[in-house]
């Protein structure tokens, strides 16, 4: 019979191997109506809610709310009746880093920058980048636009 001790290093040697989350995966995701609340009163998306819980990427989407409520520049910005914006996060697989940008579209002027000197991203998403949009406070996928 087998001790507990030794069952729980049994079990921790078993550990389920990491799936791999890629483009086709979110995709799937297509005008969704519901809606989470994020722990810092961010609304997201089921596809984005998918990418958080499959990828481990609760340290992002808080970011992205920290962000969002909290920047001089984002916060001038919804001043000034903007309500959309580019959210998205470059990773560079070889070094395991990434860069989160803001932008109120792909050819404007970064509204935020932040680096990530390293992320264990790279180890869930099979792509370069993730890319969000950040509609009125609800951060959704493209594919959900």
């Amino acid at each position: 019979m087998m001790s507990r001790e030794n069952e729980i290093k049994e079990q921790a040697t078993h550990t389920e191997p990491k799936q791999i989350i890629t483009a086709d995966d979110l995709i799937k995701f297509m005008g969704s109506e519901r809606h989470h609340l994020d722990y810092l009163g961010l609304r997201i998306t089921d596809g984005v809610k998918f990418f958080k819980d499959k990828c481990e990427a609760n340290w992002l989407i808080s970011d992205i709310a920290s962000v969002y409520y909290c920047d001089k520049k984002i916060l001038s910005n919804k001043r000034e009746g903007n309500t959309f914006l580019l959210v998205i996060l470059k990773l560079n697989r070889e070094k395991k880093t990434a860069v989160l940008t803001f932008q109120e579209d792909t050819d404007t002027e970064v509204l935020y920058k932040q680096q990530y000197k390293w992320t264990d991203l790279t180890e869930h998403y099979s792509e370069q980048a993730i890319k969000f949009y950040l509609i009125d406070g609800v951060l959704i996928l493209p594919s959900e636009y």
